[in-house]
């Protein structure tokens, strides 16, 4: 997101020594959040999650921001399950044209199946939590 949570996390990103130079920004979204509330023994309680941003990363505002060429070089791609069906095709069929392996993050039961019914996701994921 454009925000200052957004704006922040790429300064201290940035000052730590992370390349942000492809990090992409939507206007008018919050930066996704997360918030866990754990019980004594350590086991997620409830959860609160505003993840709208990652559902607005569409592959055409991936392959305007140099997508391909960072993929091109990676070590690995990371989906996450709360980007669109459509951009995580993109990102896996990217990968998997440069053998580049690909490691999902389904975040839910929920995102898991619809990934997997999805097609053209799965079949190309080398590693998945």
């Amino acid at each position: 997101g454009d925000d200052p949570t957004g704006r922040a996390l790429v300064a201290h990103s940035r000052a730590a020594g992370v390349d942000v130079s492809r990090v992409l920004s939507i206007s008018g979204i919050p930066t996704a959040r997360f918030i866990a509330v754990c019980g004594p023994d350590g086991d997620l309680s409830a959860s609160v999650a505003d993840m709208t941003v990652l559902g607005s990363v569409s592959p055409d505002a991936l392959l305007a921001g140099g997508t391909e060429d960072a993929i091109k070089v990676s070590k690995m791609a990371v989906i996450d399950g709360n980007l669109s069906m459509e951009t995580m095709r993109a990102v896996v069929r990217l990968a998997n044209a440069h053998h580049v392996p690909v490691f999902f993050e389904p975040t839910s039961v929920p995102k898991a199946a619809a990934a997997a019914s999805a097609g053209g996701i799965l079949s190309g994921v080398t590693f998945t939590s």
